[in-house]
């Protein structure tokens, strides 16, 4: 992927994040399809017990839901974001 590709994903994530905000399901279903199994992966590799794994994933994007509005762009990407959100709760 190149730079242009790269800029295009993140502001395509960004417009994602808005959506979800203003309560767009569509925009959320579109971030989980995109996310869920790097964010299982994450999970997974660090509490190694799949349904607990799911229950934490299911739990994250819940979170994710009710928190779009903490995301700040100018802070960081989408991907970095929920990579973030992903292991702090992987190891509390």
């Amino acid at each position: 992927m190149n730079k242009h590709d790269n800029s295009r994903v993140a502001d395509e994530e960004k417009a994602l994040m808005r959506r979800i905000v203003h309560g767009d399901e569509g925009a959320f279903e579109a971030l989980y399809d995109r996310y869920s199994r790097l964010l299982y992966s994450i999970l997974l590799s660090v509490v190694k017990h799949p349904p607990e794994a799911q229950d934490m994933l299911q739990e994250l994007f819940v979170h994710i839901w009710h928190q779009a509005r903490q995301f700040n762009a100018e802070r960081g990407s989408v991907y970095s974001w929920l990579v973030t959100m992903t292991r702090n709760r992987a190891i509390a």
